[in-house]
């Protein structure tokens, strides 16, 4: 039976009272509720102690920009462009992000909790040491991603490409994969207490077994390093007449 597992609450909020915000140009120690901002491109941007609440971001371009201690509550992300930002000291609370570029994305040193990323493309995000309170990543291709030392305890993962993430140190319990690639993952004693699928285990052999110093061989190994009383053995299947002419050749030669 399945273990349950517990989805991040939805943002609080209502898209028929958030007003729309033309040329978005946020300023430091700013505070932002209840609107809808769209198009705005905010390339390499630098934002402190912004507040958003209960705002929708649609396809807002972030790229490279650099968060210090932003706060995003109840909010929605869609068809944003955060490729390369760096967060620190922030925080994200009934947050969704979906159909989003996070390519080289970065938060540490804050907090996320019941945050949902759907659909994103997340390669080579990092999320080291974080902590992360109920988050669910849905069908986002996580490839080269590193969460090494980060608290993901009941995390959901569905239909995601994990391979070569890095999840050493990291904390799992209760966590949960389903339908997901872990080709090459890293750091898979972390995974103790989490719950995985067949295919998931399947995918994380290779790297079990190299953690665990296990050598697989394959027939092609064995014909290659034959033993050494493989030719014995020959001569005493194939009879005596045999090895009697294998001898004879021996002593021929």
């Amino acid at each position: 039976m399945k273990r349950r597992v517990r989805q991040p609450s939805r943002p609080r909020s209502d898209p028929r009272r958030q007003s729309p915000i033309e040329d978005w140009l946020p300023r430091d120690d700013e505070t932002y509720r209840c609107a809808n901002i769209t198009g705005a491109i905010m390339t390499e941007a630098s934002m402190t102690r912004v507040t958003l609440d209960r705002v929708r971001l649609d396809r807002v371009c972030l790229q490279g920009a650099r968060l210090t201690s932003v706060i995003l509550t109840d909010s929605r992300l869609h068809q944003c462009d955060l490729a390369g930002l760096r967060a620190e000291s922030s925080s994200m609370q009934r947050t969704e992000i979906v159909d989003s570029r996070l390519t080289g994305f970065s938060w540490s040193d804050g907090a996320l909790r019941h945050v949902h990323f759907k659909s994103c493309r997340m390669q080579y995000a990092s999320f080291r040491q974080q902590r992360f309170g109920t988050a669910w990543f849905e069908d986002c291709d996580l490839r080269d991603g590193d969460f090494q030392a980060a608290d993901l305890r009941g995390a959901i993962f569905t239909g995601c490409d994990l391979t070569h993430v890095q999840f050493s140190n990291a904390s799992l319990d209760g966590a949960s994969f389903e339908d997901c690639t872990l080709e090459m993952a890293r750091g898979v004693s972390a995974l103790r207490g989490a719950s995985i699928g067949v295919k998931e285990m399947l995918s994380l052999a290779p790297s079990m077994a190299s953690a665990l110093g296990i050598r697989v061989e394959t027939d092609q190994d064995s014909l290659v390093h034959p033993g050494p009383d493989a030719s014995r053995r020959d001569d005493q299947d194939a009879g005596p007449a045999a090895a009697a002419d294998r001898s004879a050749r021996r002593g021929g030669g």
